[in-house]
């Protein structure tokens, strides 16, 4: 492979641009509510939850329920955000532990699991297998034979993979105090090892250079998360300091745009860095996880929290310049004791996020919500005339205007234009103002007109 110029993470953070709203562990901002769906659970829930969406919208929540010999499950959720029925991929499983999806460049469906397709197989035999759908999503078909990675796989906690820029599929899986990383699905292809002492591997392909960059979080030196290009070359590597834990931090791409950006924290911050680029700070508090994830039109959401705090997320404009105003989330109901695992995908607008929650001392499963940005409006004074003043009213998201939208303000009534404005003749006054779309968690408030 011809070597392309190797990524270097800037260590110089830059002002937000924008005033995003901040989310800590004292916030006294009331949580919303959230609709919750248990996915597996109450008993025997894997390590890992695995996602990949089909063509047709269905999001797979594939995970592994029992100890040897255990059961491969698919939950299909549908493109609203609700459990769509589950079916078995494979039972008499050796194994509960990384799970990892892919959608092909032919539309099928690939998935990725660590363990053996049956108990006491010999160590050749373990490891990373792999299983294809239809673009239907249903059969699921165990690949007889392709397994790599061995024990080291085998024992790993958590899988991670992408697609090069030429649809080639690249695997990643921590172990051995390494991340290894395989290129390809011939098990004879030799993996690669970086960075010492990771509890996680993640990956993620920036589409514009083509280059594969690894994540994970590591417990060398003074800890935090480690950085290095992969793929096409081995890149410089480089610590954002941090808390060292699977879920202190996060690694995503962006879809159909340039850039990987990594989201940690540093057990006071939350922040988002870029490959290659800058760090902004996203909220302040001692939060315990940090995710980042794609979304269309190279937009990113942004995950974090923990059980004391609830959920909080945000969804950046196209540019990744500007961030909606942060969303808190309620946490499922109960005495909830732990969380952990979290993963989602926001490849088609809305974030479905999942979580592994330990409610009481011994319910412990899978949950999935659905969440959908949120709309924002501004406002600008026009001259008064005849006892009245004309309004603009604008609904954008994360600061892109919104066309579309129905806004009401007072009694009166309007749809915004391309431009994401409609504009209102309103007496003096106080008005409540109300956007909404489909697709959109709507925006509302209070407006005051003077004469």
């Amino acid at each position: 492979m011809s070597r392309r110029p190797q990524l270097v993470l800037g260590a110089v953070a830059l002002a937000m641009a924008i005033a995003l709203a901040t989310a800590g562990a004292a916030s006294a901002a009331k949580a919303a509510k959230l609709r919750w769906n248990r996915i597996d659970g109450p008993t025997g829930a894997g390590n890992e939850i695995g996602l990949v969406r089909g063509a047709d919208g269905v999001l797979h929540a594939v995970w592994i329920s029992g100890t040897t010999p255990s059961t491969i499950s698919d939950t299909r959720i549908s493109a609203a955000g609700r459990p769509a029925g589950t079916s078995t991929i494979a039972g008499g499983w050796d194994g509960n532990g990384g799970i990892a999806g892919l959608l092909m460049p032919d539309q099928t469906l690939r998935l990725f699991v660590t363990g053996g397709h049956q108990p006491n197989l010999p160590t050749a035999q373990t490891g990373v297998n792999s299983f294809t759908a239809p673009a239907s999503g249903s059969p699921w078909t165990l690949d007889a034979g392709r397994v790599w990675g061995g024990t080291i796989a085998y024992d790993s906690g958590n899988m991670s993979a992408t697609l090069m820029n030429d649809g080639t599929p690249v695997t990643a899986w921590s172990g051995a105090g390494a991340g290894t990383v395989h290129v390809g699905l011939d098990p004879n292809t030799p993996n690669s090892s970086f960075g010492a002492d990771l509890g996680a591997s993640w990956l993620a392909t920036d589409h514009s250079s083509g280059a594969v960059v690894l994540e994970g979080p590591t417990n060398a030196g003074t800890g935090g998360a480690f950085v290095q290009q992969v793929l096409p070359g081995a890149g410089a590597s480089q610590i954002l300091p941090g808390v060292a834990n699977e879920q202190a931090s996060g690694l995503a791409g962006r879809i159909g745009a340039g850039g990987v950006y990594v989201a940690w924290t540093d057990g006071k911050t939350i922040k988002l860095t870029t490959v290659g680029g800058g760090t902004r700070t996203l909220a302040r508090g001692p939060f315990s996880f940090a995710r980042v994830f794609a979304a269309p039109g190279g937009r990113l959401w942004v995950a974090w929290g923990d059980t004391n705090d609830g959920l909080y997320v945000t969804r950046s404009n196209a540019a990744v310049t500007r961030f909606e105003a942060v969303q808190h989330l309620k946490l499922v109901s109960g005495d909830l004791a732990g969380l952990a695992n979290e993963n989602g995908n926001g490849t088609a607008g809305p974030l479905d996020f999942f979580a592994l929650f330990q409610i009481g001392g011994s319910d412990r499963g899978y949950w999935q919500a659905h969440v959908f940005p949120k709309l924002s409006i501004t406002r600008s004074n026009g001259k008064a005339k005849r006892g009245k003043r004309s309004v603009t009213f604008t609904v954008t998201d994360a600061g892109d205007p919104v066309s579309g939208a129905s806004l009401k303000v007072g009694r009166k009534k309007g749809k915004t234009g391309a431009n994401g404005r409609v504009t209102f003749s309103l007496p003096p006054g106080s008005y409540k103002e109300k956007a909404s779309v489909p697709g959109y968690t709507g925006a509302s408030g209070r407006v005051k007109v003077k004469p």
